[in-house]
């Protein structure tokens, strides 16, 4: 593969997780309207590590990945459930009736933790 592909690849393959939202998206979006902009460095930080991790794992053979439908379907059933879980707590948390209140003070290591969970359980992540 020449260099022009390769970082033709590279482009399309980032842009295709990147502009594919699921629960970190929205959980960035929710917390930095509530906190600020810290919140996504921090959630950025965090999906860094989850994914940094994860491709040297790969990269040194720790981890064999296989093509079977067991672990496709495992992923698949358990990510969703996972995800209509996620999606119903915010459909509720948003429909309490709240105050519009000033900016709220969340410590950054809740919000890493948020942003290494949201990423690691997000089925999407894992197949792509």
């Amino acid at each position: 593969m020449d260099i022009l592909g390769f970082i033709l690849t590279v482009i399309l393959l980032t842009a295709s997780g990147a502009l594919a939202p699921g629960p970190l998206f929205f959980q960035t979006i929710t917390q930095g309207a509530k906190v600020g902009a810290r919140s996504g460095l921090i959630f950025s930080i965090s999906h860094t590590l989850v994914e940094f991790s994860l491709i040297m794992i790969l990269a040194f053979g720790l981890l064999t990945v296989r093509n079977e439908v067991f672990i496709r379907t495992s992923i698949g059933v358990l990510g969703g459930i996972v995800l209509i879980l996620l999606g119903m707590y915010q459909i509720i948390s948003s429909l309490k009736k709240k105050k519009i209140e000033q900016k709220q003070v969340v410590p950054s290591h809740r919000l890493f933790f948020i942003g290494i969970l949201f990423t690691a359980l997000n089925p999407y992540f894992i197949v792509w």
